[in-house]
């Protein structure tokens, strides 16, 4: 496999430097000459690199080909464009029609260089890398297009009056991409999704909170920005300093649980590729909220509980793993009580006991249809439980008990 870009390296770092074209004539046909020999050069580059995916190389040096290929045609795209800038910048080429046709065939060679780029992405996909950089050119042109795109949108958000916890980092991303100098074609393809579908659910109005909606939208573009999930982190904290007891935040929570359960992410939509999805970030921050406030809810029973003097013994079962363990105690006679006569026992013992479940005292009702009718998902529940006693039974054999 040959070098094949070292016509237009000459072309660019040794003719077309504007210290030198400065002392050329850069007449129409020059210049036309010139567009003739790079189109001329652009398709024998091209048929080159097809001629490669029908040689017997091996992957790995048809990759290496394609990708040295790529970055030496972005780095030329960047030189040209310093080149350009730095010619406009002289004042010694006074005759406005040599400026003309410098800067025409600049731009020329410049959209040769793209198109070439274009080329190898199309047909060597499975080559082409899409986490090198753009080149500057194309980065710029690009992104005055997008800013056109995002006025609406930050008009719409205003519009209506998304918390600004959930909005200020999206604004902030997108106006550090439009300033970036470097993007790849990774970042391109995602903030190019991102801008063309985000309007489309912002103008589906269905009289429905739009916060979440919007937060919804972001799990599906999966904008797992850092910033913009400790966003959503302090806007579930403010909805839930809106409830008035425990039960119902660990409720609101569960509701929040539900929705990002149900809807799901773009699979090829990655705002940080490395990182986790955005799903599974807040399902994870939810998780943790709700065994957080599981835990403080059961502190302040057994606080209670001290407090009243133990009027109820607070357990940590369930109503139907309760229920489902007097059933295993009376079949086992380790309760001396008759099976036929076990009402009396379970009215004594949801007067006595509290589930941190309830958290207050059970329903004899609940207790006696989950004693008659236990459940599978409270047996297997409460045979792990029993598996953990019994582990710490054999543990303590060990020790010679």
């Amino acid at each position: 496999m040959n070098y094949e870009l070292g016509l237009f390296s000459n072309l660019i770092r040794l003719t077309l430097r504007p210290s030198v074209t400065s002392d050329l004539n850069m007449t129409v046909e020059t210049k036309n000459q010139m567009e003739a020999m790079i189109e001329l050069e652009i398709n024998r580059i091209q048929y080159s690199m097809n001629r490669v995916v029908y040689t017997d190389f091996s992957e790995n040096k048809i990759r290496r080909y394609i990708r040295q290929s790529q970055l030496e045609i972005t780095w030329l795209s960047n030189d040209l464009r310093e080149m350009k800038l730095e010619f406009l910048a002289m004042k010694t080429v006074k005759k406005v029609e040599i400026r003309k046709n410098q800067l025409a065939l600049y731009d020329f060679f410049k959209d040769k260089l793209t198109g070439l780029l274009l080329f190898i992405q199309r047909y060597f996909a499975n080559y082409f890398d899409p986490e090198m950089c753009m080149p500057l050119s194309s980065i710029h042109s690009i992104m005055r297009k997008k800013v056109k795109k995002l006025r609406p949108l930050f008009n719409r958000l205003k519009e209506l009056d998304i918390s600004p916890e959930l909005t200020r980092p999206i604004k902030m991303h997108l106006f550090s991409m439009l300033r970036s100098r470097e993007l790849n074609y990774k970042q391109l393809h995602y903030l190019q999704q991102f801008i063309a579908r985000l309007p489309r659910a912002l103008y589906a109005n269905r009289g429905v909170d739009w916060d979440i909606k919007f937060i919804i939208k972001m799990v599906y573009l999966n904008f797992n920005n850092l910033e913009f999930y400790m966003g959503v982190r302090v806007w579930i904290r403010t909805q839930l300093a809106k409830e008035k007891d425990l039960a119902g935040q660990i409720s609101k929570l569960k509701v929040y649980q539900s929705y990002f359960d149900q809807f799901h992410d773009h699979p090829d939509l990655h705002q940080s590729p490395g990182r986790k999805t955005l799903k599974e970030m807040l399902l994870n921050f939810i998780k943790s909220e709700i065994s957080y406030l599981d835990s403080s809810k059961e502190d302040k029973l057994i606080s209670s509980s001290s407090k009243r003097g133990f009027e109820t013994l607070l357990v940590t079962l369930s109503v139907p793993q309760l229920g489902y363990l007097i059933r295993l105690l009376v079949k086992n006679k380790l309760f001396r009580v008759n099976a036929r006569m076990s009402g009396k026992m379970l009215d004594f013992i949801a007067k006595w006991i509290t589930t941190t479940g309830t958290g207050e005292k059970m329903s004899v009702g609940h207790l006696k249809n989950e004693y008659h009718d236990p459940k599978r998902s409270a047996a297997v529940a409460l045979r792990a439980i029993l598996l953990k006693i019994i582990a710490m039974i054999d543990s303590d054999l060990e020790k010679k008990l």
